[in-house]
């Protein structure tokens, strides 16, 4: 089990994400107007990471639950959408 606190930020301006969904494992959180999630991760070992928001490519990685405790997603902004 462990708390896993992070920010979400744009690829390549390095602004951040506010609104992004991220699931780590089993449990689901959303960022706040600064771009910075934490979760209660109950799940160990090697986990899948996936965030998304309206207007920006999914992400996706895994990370070991067992070790980490903060980490950085960076999205990029989805060409063409209005």
């Amino acid at each position: 089990m462990a708390v896993i606190s992070g920010m979400v930020i744009e690829r390549f301006s390095n602004r951040s994400v506010s609104g992004a969904t991220i699931t780590i494992g089993s449990a689901t959180t959303y960022s706040d107007s600064s771009g910075r999630f934490s979760v209660f991760v109950p799940d160990t070992g090697v986990v899948y990471v996936s965030a998304s928001a309206p207007g920006y490519e999914p992400y996706s990685a895994s990370i070991n639950a067992s070790f980490a405790n903060s980490t950085t997603i960076f999205l990029s902004q989805r060409f063409g959408f209005l």
